[in-house]
């Protein structure tokens, strides 16, 4: 940075110019104007640094601020900037600034373009801050304000329309309908249907539902002033309701709720009910009354009588045993022994089991089940029975059948599928066994190529891959060898 000329240098630079010019015809006007050059620029030298913004601790109060700036500030000039540290957060809107109380009037302090401070805006002791004054208005602002952007609320409105047909007005109005878009209003009545509109200022109405796009029930808007919250549902265009109302009314064990809390909270409802037992069980009377039973004893359980209060009582008789979990072991049942640890359950003479439900076997013994060896009541895999009854059978659908396909008798001896590509590759059964197949052609059907079958040169009517033709494939198995014969339905 250069160095500031002094007044030594000017007039060394004047004495120079003038000893310079003495010999020359030079017009006195002209000298006096290259010396007024050479003034004007010791004056205006740009090396001259720009004056401070003045800086001071506030004194005053958080609301009522004053500044004593050395040198002072006399007059209040438009766009002056001062700057000051303050003595703690302002408390009302209407705070003031007073730079050298002696000489200048208080003048309000404002933000943003003519706003009042709201308290706090200053936020604290030693915030360092910084004003500019606007003569126009006299008033200063806080220019290095910052501004904290406010929760939004929930847009709300007072409804208007019907109780079914609502319409709200919004302030400012809603422009169109965004997905999650939140809305409040109080409404005017009960709904009185399960398929109540709201319609948003000039936005399309549209239905109003519950829990996940469920119809309200009447009422579920429950009155004139309940506050409704609803969520717009951009997929599927519907409000969703986020408060429906819920009534005291739904039923445990056939009572209402409410029914339930006015008994228990009754004057009379734990009246006489004495101490808690521990391990105890409480027991109801007539006036709302809850005694406590004694503690019960391994293997004990309650015994409820008509009209009376519920008693202990203990297994008898077979019993074996009963553990402290309250498993109860019987040695016999109706004259049925059951023989502990094994779990055999041997039938008394003339006994008969008769099963109302599934009977499952599970466990290592599932597969040894033991039938007669010979019966004409009971149909085994190894004896001979004589059948007086059909059986109905559910066919399995293969669906579009693979390029290599493989016949499962345990999937059905009635099964049905789609010809829908080529089967290049229709393999024997793995096993033994008789398998009829109604097979359907459709657009795409192709010919079939049968693998490892022993068949005649014509093996029944011709495949075709017709759209929509139908054939039965009888297939059979039997010591390994295989054959089919094809049955045209058309």
């Amino acid at each position: 940075m250069a160095t500031r000329k002094t007044s030594t240098d000017l007039l060394a630079e004047i004495e120079t110019q003038i000893l310079t010019n003495q010999n020359k015809a030079i017009h006195a006007t002209n000298l006096r104007l290259v010396l007024e050059d050479m003034v004007v620029s010791y004056f205006n030298n740009t090396d001259t640094p720009s004056p401070a913004i003045p800086w001071v601790v506030a004194g005053g109060t958080a609301d009522a601020i004053t500044a004593s700036y050395n040198p002072q500030i006399t007059a209040l000039t438009d766009g002056l900037i001062v700057s000051f540290r303050a003595i703690g957060a302002n408390t009302i809107p209407g705070v003031t600034f007073t730079p050298n109380a002696a000489s200048i009037t208080p003048s309000p302090i404002k933000k943003t373009g003519a706003i009042a401070l709201a308290a706090g805006d200053i936020p604290a002791a030693d915030a360092e801050i910084m004003l500019r004054y606007k003569a126009l208005s006299n008033w200063w602002e806080y220019i290095n304000f910052i501004t904290v952007p406010a929760t939004p609320s929930v847009p709300w409105c007072i409804a208007g329309g019907t109780a079914d047909a609502i319409t709200g007005l919004f302030t400012p109005a809603v422009g169109s309908l965004t997905d999650g878009l939140l809305l409040s209003f109080r409404a005017s009545a009960a709904n009185a249907t399960t398929t109540p509109t709201f319609k948003a200022d000039a936005t399309v109405l549209h239905t109003i539902t519950k829990n996940g796009g469920q119809p309200l029930a009447i009422g579920d808007i429950r009155a004139n002033l309940y506050e409704c919250l609803v969520r717009y549902n951009l997929a599927n265009t519907r409000w969703e309701l986020l408060n429906p109302f819920i009534p005291i009314s739904a039923i445990i064990n056939g009572v209402p709720v409410a029914n339930h809390l006015t008994s228990f909270f009754s004057a009379t409802a734990l009246q006489d009910a004495g101490a808690i037992t521990n391990h105890g069980v409480g027991i109801g009377g007539t006036g709302g009354q809850v005694s406590w039973t004694g503690v019960g004893t391994n293997g004990q359980f309650l015994v409820g009588q008509t009209g009376a209060d519920p008693l202990y009582r203990t297994l008898s008789g077979d019993v074996t045993s009963v553990d402290a979990a309250g498993v109860v072991t019987l040695g016999k049942v109706n004259g049925n022994i059951v023989t502990a640890g094994t779990g055999t359950l041997t039938l008394g003479a003339g006994k008969t089991i008769t099963l109302s439900n599934t009977l499952t076997f599970t466990g290592t013994d599932g597969t040894s089940f033991a039938f007669p060896t010979a019966s004409s009541t009971v149909l085994t895999k190894d004896n001979t029975a004589t059948l007086t009854k059909g059986f109905n059978v559910t066919a399995p659908n293969l669906g579009n059948i693979a390029a290599t396909f493989t016949p499962d008798p345990t999937a059905g001896n009635i099964q049905f599928g789609t010809n829908h590509n080529a089967i290049t590759t229709f393999n024997i059964p793995a096993s033994d066994c008789a398998i009829d197949i109604l097979l359907t052609n459709d657009a795409t059907a192709g010919v079939i190529t049968f693998v490892g079958y022993t068949v005649s040169a014509a093996p029944g009517a011709p495949l075709t891959t017709t759209n929509g033709n139908k054939f039965w494939l009888s297939i059979r198995r039997a010591n390994a060898v295989a054959t089919y014969w094809v049955t045209a339905l058309q």
